[in-house]
């Protein structure tokens, strides 16, 4: 019997959740279940195969993500998932890919989370944020520590907002938009689909579809900082 099956045969009749992804995004999910004493059995998959049959701080890791995610002997009825890969496209990927699963989001308890707030799923909010009401969150959100978000914003599917971001009230954050560390969106500003905002900046308008803004006021570069996204996605 291989190191996955063993898992699964001992936590058969338990509601387990499994975090795609165990790297830095993985490590800070399976840190907010440890500390909200989520009582669930715990797991992580990767695609990376070295790390298979590994643990992080005592919780197994498995992988390939489609070899597990299609075994037979893996009881979906009592699985819940998390994507914890900071990618936003390969998230929405792998999300289409495996819509079947049914997915669960990891909110820290010591986020401040308006009880007139929406939330989907598969969303991850770290410490330290703070949701005001009214405010709408799609699935498969990342939200990292200490971000405001102000009332009646709009956070929409697969978007990510980096640490000590402040968005104002009535913003829009549209699909797989990326906002980075420490910028601040003013009130009623949209940020488009699949955008990137650079760290630090101030946007004082609306931000088209697939734009790279950054400075202060925030401004559209020539190229895109693509490489800052995935350098500030790595950190997440």
């Amino acid at each position: 019997m291989d190191f996955a099956a063993q898992w699964l045969e001992a936590h058969r009749n338990a509601e387990k959740t499994f975090i795609i992804g165990a790297g830095a995004l993985g490590i800070m999910t399976l840190d907010i279940l440890a500390a909200n004493r989520d009582p669930a059995p715990i797991a992580l998959i990767d695609d990376d195969v070295s790390l298979t049959g590994q643990t992080r701080y005592g919780f197994p890791i498995f992988g390939p993500i489609d070899g597990i995610l299609h075994r037979n002997d893996l009881p979906l009825a009592t699985s819940r998932f998390i994507l914890a890969i900071a990618d936003n496209t390969v998230r929405r990927s792998l999300s289409v890919k495996h819509k079947h699963l049914l997915y669960r989001n990891a909110i820290h308890h010591r986020a401040v989370v308006s009880p007139f707030a929406e939330i989907g799923t598969g969303t991850i909010i770290l410490p330290g944020t703070v949701i005001d009401p009214a405010v709408r969150i799609g699935s498969h959100v990342i939200i990292n520590k200490s971000v405001s978000i102000g009332h009646h914003t709009l956070l929409s599917d697969f978007s990510q907002i980096a640490h000590g971001v402040s968005i104002g009230g009535y913003g829009r954050v549209m699909e797989r938009a990326f906002i980075g560390l420490g910028a601040s969106v003013l009130p009623n500003t949209t940020i488009g689909e699949g955008a990137v905002v650079g760290a630090g900046a101030v946007v004082t308008r609306t931000v088209p579809d697939y734009a790279t803004v950054a400075g202060v006021p925030a401004k559209p570069l020539v190229k895109p900082l693509k490489e800052e996204a995935r350098n500030e996605e790595a950190d997440h």
